[in-house]
């Protein structure tokens, strides 16, 4: 009965942890537009609500059928961002092309899991879950998250099903500041070409300066 007590405790902490992860995320959401801060805050609260060591965003590019890695946390960090996949290849490719979750829960039993990557990284995975971001139907990317802090923990349903809930209430806002970094670049595109006209339009040197 002690055991089964503190095992109770256990998850009564685990889950109020979780619930407290949620209850700021509006405040997360609405704190900036810009892009890459948005997408830090995004990965540091769903690393936090699953105990995670390693955790990735990843985003479809427009036009092409590949997905680019445009934010991760760990150890690994530097080795994966700006890393390409096209969709169908991997488990984020297939995530983000079938618009579906995929949860592995141990690795090393699982025939998908290629650890070329890891190999190549210098890092093990031995769980991890991926869900993709979901705007009414649209697949505009994906969040994976690796292996759990106590490395005798796997990842499990309920941790898909926090993940998937994370990922739904992200999705929006993440495309809301994709779609202003947008904005931001054609306006200062346009404000650039316009001065080059300016510049070349005369050649009164004191105009130009």
């Amino acid at each position: 009965m002690h055991f089964c007590g503190i095992a109770n405790q256990n998850r009564y902490g685990e889950l109020n942890h979780r619930l407290e992860v949620f209850k700021n995320l509006q405040e997360v959401f609405a704190s900036t537009m810009e892009l890459e801060t948005l997408l830090k805050l995004v990965m540091a609260k769903a690393i936090a609500l699953l105990g995670a060591e390693v955790g990735s965003i990843w985003l479809t590019e427009s036009g092409t059928d590949e997905v680019t890695c445009y934010v991760a946390e760990g150890p690994t960090k530097d080795k994966v961002i700006g890393a390409k996949v096209k969709k169908g290849t991997g488990i984020i490719g297939w995530v983000t092309e079938n618009h579906k979750p995929q949860i592995i829960e141990d690795c090393s039993k699982d025939s998908r899991f290629s650890s070329a990557l890891d190999k190549k990284i210098g890092y093990q995975t031995r769980s991890m879950i991926s869900a993709p971001l979901l705007v009414k139907g649209e697949c505009i990317g994906a969040i994976q998250i690796i292996n759990k802090r106590n490395s005798e923990s796997l990842f499990n349903s309920q941790d898909l099903e926090f993940l998937l809930l994370f990922a739904s209430g992200s999705a929006m806002h993440i495309k809301n500041a994709r779609l202003y970094a947008s904005e931001k670049k054609a306006k200062e595109l346009s404000a650039l070409i316009r001065i080059s006209k300016e510049i070349t339009s005369t050649l009164d040197l004191d105009s130009v300066l």
